[in-house]
């Protein structure tokens, strides 16, 4: 009863009625499935926001306090492009998240974006699964401008699509730029930058970190489930040892 008391608290009520029924077919919109909490700036003129998942109730919050810290810097939310919502998403507070026309922005359930992090998706940008990015972050598939060899004049695309695997989790102040492509379960390291496909040098269950990114520890991964995560604390609380030892596949 607190948490749904707290939620209503913040919700930005007219920015969620405005965002569903201009964004939504009218059977949708009265669903709500789009939550927007406190300050938030939009601009959806040309864009549109689809979901491939059921329609419930704050399937997509923009603006949500999932984090231990927050920021009172509002939400600035362009969609002049397509947010595809695949299921529950969270954009945190302060986020800076521009969607050009034309261009998609594809978020996979229970993926989310970190407060105070930028997203700018010029062509194309996939979360899949559980793809979770810290706060101030900087995820970009496109250079803004276009750079050219001096030694022979080639001039190479602006754009480069990103594409992130199930169960990332990826820390703070992380630049994902454009062409980065990650295999499932990696861990990326806080300040870390990303900029080619990982798949073709770290395998499954790695962690990378560094200015470039690199490999640094292989077989570990994040443990997703927020049950178990409860469980394993209790269990150093009570016992005071150093490692818990479990073999679930997951």
């Amino acid at each position: 009863m607190k948490e749904k008391l707290k939620t209503i608290t913040q919700l930005n009520w007219i920015k969620t009625l405005y965002i569903n029924f201009k964004m939504l077919p009218f059977a949708d919109a009265i669903k709500l499935p789009i939550f927007v909490f406190s300050g938030c700036k939009m601009d959806l003129r040309s864009g549109v926001i689809t979901f491939n998942t059921p329609i419930k109730r704050s399937t997509l919050k923009i603006g949500y306090r999932y984090e231990t810290f927050n920021y009172n810097e509002p939400v600035q939310f362009i969609v002049n492009g397509e947010l595809e919502v695949n299921g529950t998403v969270w954009i945190g507070t302060g986020v800076h998240l521009s969607i050009a026309q034309g261009a998609k922005l594809s978020m996979g359930e229970m993926s989310s974006i970190g407060s105070c992090s930028s997203l700018t998706c010029c062509q194309s940008i996939t979360f899949s699964d559980y793809a979770r990015i810290g706060s101030f972050s900087e995820i970009t598939d496109c250079n803004y401008h276009y750079m050219k060899d001096t030694t022979n004049g080639a001039i190479y695309p602006m754009n480069r699509p990103i594409f992130l695997g199930s169960k990332n989790y990826i820390g703070s102040r992380v630049a994902i730029l454009p062409g980065t492509i990650t295999p499932n379960n990696t861990t990326i390291a806080y300040g870390t930058v990303c900029n080619k496909d990982y798949r073709k040098i770290i395998p499954e269950n790695s962690v990378i970190a560094g200015v470039p990114a690199k490999l640094v520890k292989e077989n570990i991964v994040r443990i997703f489930d927020f049950e178990k995560e409860d469980q394993i604390t209790q269990y150093f609380k009570e016992t005071g040892k150093e490692v818990y030892y479990n073999t679930d596949e997951d």
